[in-house]
Order: structure tokens, then C-alpha cells, then sequence
């Protein structure tokens, strides 16, 4: 039996979601409740950085295609995703790829002498980490903002009965969809339905709801969370 499942993150990553993990016991519904835009920073001083932290796509977006050219520092990131965007911008001397900010944050942890002046996090205006270097706090460059959704598709709120399972890849999209849920007075809907989250702070966000339950993802990856959502699917 085909599987209705929700996705809930920003448009081009529930698309991208779909293309690595499709399958024909799933038929996916899409529901952002975030969208990305822009910030009117001016970047000044960057060349003075030895070393650069992304963490998101749309850090390396945002950056590179205001800050081309760069005197070679030490690139250092987050997730295969991350690390794709920046070989599309020919940037080859990635120092680092963790899956996750605290790998990557442990890694920075054992290199020595360093000092956190010479690192520069690209970022967006709400993370989950923020990145020390000798127990000093890393600058950043805020980029972007991740905006919440204020109201529901009327396509949810006509079909939200027959979902199976929502996947919620983050704290803040996981908070905005139980709020939108009291909002429009349909949290009996979900009792039926299985909340898949990415990590625990995000699971935490979804717990004041009745689901039928309540999975944590392995790790805090897309590719964990498909696995996990794949066996839910053969299972349930």
C-alpha cells in the first residue's frame, strides 16, 4: 500500500529529497514551512580569514556569488550537500567535510594553534552550533534568513487525514508546523500520523502533539532519516 508522506522543508530541498529518495511505495506531499531569503549584507574583509565554515547550501550560494574570488584559504563544511554546492563553484581546497556540526566542531577541537580570529562561519541568521576555537567564539558572516511559514496550504488542510508520516528535518520547521497544527484547531488529524525528526532537539519540538508515535532519526543526515523512513514505510 502507498505511503502519504510529508515533507516540510524549504521547496528546493524537498525536491532534491525526492529525487535521491523516491520510491513507489511513497507518494510524497510537499508543505514548506520555511523559505530562504537573502540578507542585504555587504562583505568586507573576508581575504583576511585563513579559514571558512559553511554549513548550508545556501551559505555557499549567498557567499560565492558575491565573494568570487578568494585568497585560497582552508574550506571546512557541513554535509555532502554543502561540500557539492562548493564544487560548483570550483572551490577544490576543502580541508574538511563532517556530516555534522558537532563532527566538524570536534575536528576543530584537535587542530592546534589556531586562533578563532582566523576563522570565519558563513551562515544563516538562526543555527544549531556555533563554532569555538580555543573555546572562542568563531565571527560570522550572516547570509540569510529562514523565514516560517504563516499559514497552511488549503491543500493540507483538505488532505492532511490520509498523511502516514511527516518528516520534520529541523527544530524550527517542526516548532512552525505544531503551531500552524493549534492554529488551525487540527491536532486530533495527527493521532493517526508518524512524526519523523531528524534529531532530538527537533523530536522535543513535536512532543506536545498526539501522534501515533515518534521516531528519531540514527544520525542527524537526509540519508539516515530516508533509511529510517523506508523501513517505517515496510513495516507500518
Amino acid at each position: 500500500m502507498v505511503k502519504f508522506v510529508l515533507l516540510t522543508r524549504p521547496k528546493d530541498r524537498n525536491a532534491e529529497f525526492i529525487k535521491n529518495f523516491g520510491s513507489p511505495k511513497i507518494k510524497y506531499i510537499l508543505e514548506p514551512m520555511l523559505t530562504i531569503k537573502p540578507l542585504n549584507i555587504n562583505l568586507q574583509n573576508t581575504n583576511e580569514y585563513k579559514h571558512l565554515i559553511f554549513t548550508s547550501k545556501y551559505g555557499v550560494e549567498y557567499f560565492f556569488k558575491r565573494q568570487p574570488k578568494l585568497d585560497s584559504p582552508k574550506i571546512y563544511c557541513v554535509g555532502n550537500r554543502t561540500q557539492a554546492e562548493l564544487l560548483k563553484f570550483n572551490i577544490d581546497n576543502i580541508k574538511y567535510t563532517a556530516s555534522n556540526s558537532a563532527e566538524l566542531q570536534n575536528y576543530l577541537n584537535n587542530q592546534k594553534n589556531k586562533n578563532s580570529k582566523e576563522f570565519l562561519h558563513i551562515s544563516g541568521k538562526d543555527i544549531a552550533h556555533n563554532f569555538k576555537i580555543n573555546d572562542i567564539l568563531c565571527n560570522r558572516a550572516i547570509l540569510y534568513s529562514a523565514v516560517t511559514i504563516d499559514k497552511f496550504s488549503q491543500n493540507l488542510i483538505k488532505f492532511i487525514n490520509k498523511i502516514d508520516i511527516i518528516l520534520f528535518f529541523s527544530a524550527r520547521t517542526a516548532d512552525n508546523f505544531c503551531r500552524l497544527i493549534i492554529k488551525y484547531s487540527l491536532e486530533n488529524e495527527c493521532k493517526n500520523i508518524y512524526a519523523l525528526c531528524i534529531s532530538t532537539r527537533t523530536a522535543n519540538m513535536v512532543k506536545n502533539i498526539k501522534w501515533a508515535d515518534i521516531y528519531i532519526s540514527k544520525t542527524p543526515n537526509s540519508c539516515s532519516l530516508a533509511n529510517y523512513l523506508d523501513k517505517i514505510v515496510n513495516i507500518k
